[in-house]
């Protein structure tokens, strides 16, 4: 059965540069899936034991922590080459739940995570960078498979690189993120699964096509997309957006894994082709919350690089 759990009380405020996280009303808190993927990737996540965490892991799982490139294989060794370093260099490393998503053994994550740099990270490249002492608030996401033992077997990690190096070379950068807002209503409500996933694609297609797509949007929709340095409000911004990203890109666009629930859909993308003169390849996941054939509320994470060139040269 298609499952959603989604946040009634979330706020991601920018107050003052704070940002302010409330629990979560869990729905269907029975599901063992969300039970495991929250008990690991939140909870154990955030107490940094690298036994337990290693634990949650199938004997040949695979994990990718998707910007970076960077792919591992095995429970010992995702945590010993990707979580360890994370909190070597962030100790005391926060995860908060955002949304989750769940259909079979495939669960969508996305998370609100706060960490300090108070010690030695390795960036890409074999860099590493000593604590800094910045602050860092930002959304990830996780596409996540499960095996039938319920452990995690396959993980891609979607995070915006750009936020960790700006703010760990003292340029400190917070997504002005205005939170997921979702609607109150029964989990298992809401329309045909097939259209939601139908909807987003076409959306999709005509954004990275610069073709018109504002009858697909809500009058109200709202906006994160991670490539960008705030959310959109409106159909316009959204264009707006579409528009700086896509400015200079010829790709196709193919899908590498989906999930849908009632009223909601996640595509797990494939970007490939031309940037200027450039050869690009690229993976994003877009999350979409959707009632009536349109979507509300959009979440994008994934490779920004075009972008930040761009804004690199003004």
């Amino acid at each position: 059965m298609n499952r959603v759990v989604k946040s009634t009380a979330y706020k991601s405020l920018v107050q003052g540069g704070m940002y302010l996280c409330i629990t979560m009303l869990v729905l269907q808190c029975g599901n063992k899936r969300f039970s495991q993927v929250r008990g690991c990737n939140v909870a154990t996540y955030s107490t940094q034991n690298s036994r337990k965490m290693a634990s949650c892991f199938s004997k040949k799982a695979t994990a990718q922590l998707v910007d970076a490139s960077y792919k591992m294989q095995g429970g010992v060794n995702i945590v010993q080459q990707l979580y360890s370093n994370l909190w070597q260099g962030f100790p005391g490393m926060m995860r908060h739940e955002r949304l989750l998503l769940q259909s079979g053994p495939k669960v969508v994550a996305v998370y609100f995570t706060r960490a300090v740099h108070n010690g030695a990270f390795e960036v890409p490249g074999n860099i590493i960078l000593p604590g800094s002492g910045n602050e860092l608030k930002f959304s990830e996401a996780e596409f996540i498979i499960l095996d039938k033992n319920l452990k995690l077997a396959e993980v891609s990690h979607f995070i915006d690189f750009s936020v960790f190096i700006s703010n760990l070379q003292n340029k400190p950068y917070i997504f002005q993120s205005t939170g997921l807002k979702t609607k109150q209503k029964a989990a298992i409500s809401g329309g045909p699964v097939d259209r939601n996933i139908q909807v987003l694609s076409d959306f999709i297609f005509a954004f990275f096509h610069r073709r018109a797509f504002l009858d697909k949007l809500s009058g109200g929709i709202n906006a994160e997309f991670y490539f960008s340095r705030k959310p959109a409000i409106g159909g316009q911004e959204v264009n707006e957006q579409a528009r700086k990203f896509t400015e200079q890109l010829k790709v196709e666009v193919t899908e590498h894994d989906r999930l849908s629930v009632p009223g909601y859909a996640a595509l797990d993308i494939k970007v490939q082709g031309k940037y200027k003169r450039n050869d690009i390849q690229f993976r994003q996941l877009w999350i979409a919350e959707l009632s009536d054939g349109k979507i509300n509320q959009l979440l994008v994470f994934g490779n920004n690089l075009v972008f930040y060139e761009d804004e690199s040269n003004k």
